[in-house]
């Protein structure tokens, strides 16, 4: 029963996470999934949603290791071409252009039908 308390516990914090992301408050919805990843490190939408905040705010390095977990971890593909995409645009934002190209063909691979992602990148 603990690991199902853990769980509704991450998922209030990921909510209250994206809450201040879509407020445009990085530092505060990092801190909401720093918290929802450390009740529940295996869920990739958190690991995602703080890379994207921490590139928001900045941190591209540790964004890039973010997408990298939600990479990772995700089985659904359209999430993962989504992160695979994200992770694009910061390498592109860094001027690391052909590892960003390696990640966006990645994520068009995956979902071809779907490449909304290309958007924040390029």
């Amino acid at each position: 029963m603990k690991e199902w308390d853990d769980v509704e516990t991450s998922s209030y914090w990921f909510d209250v996470g994206h809450d201040f992301f879509m407020q445009a408050k990085y530092a505060e919805s990092i801190a909401c999934l720093t918290e929802a990843i450390r009740l529940n490190p295996k869920y990739a939408n958190s690991w995602g949603l703080k890379g994207t905040a921490l590139h928001y705010f900045g941190h591209h390095d540790e964004s890039l290791t973010c997408f990298d977990e939600a990479i990772r971890l995700n089985p659904d593909k359209d999430l993962l071409a989504l992160s695979l995409g994200l992770k694009a645009s910061v390498l592109s934002d860094l001027n690391r252009n052909k590892e960003s190209f390696a990640y966006l063909d990645r994520a068009i691979k995956i979902d071809p039908d779907d490449i909304h992602y290309l958007e924040y990148c390029c």
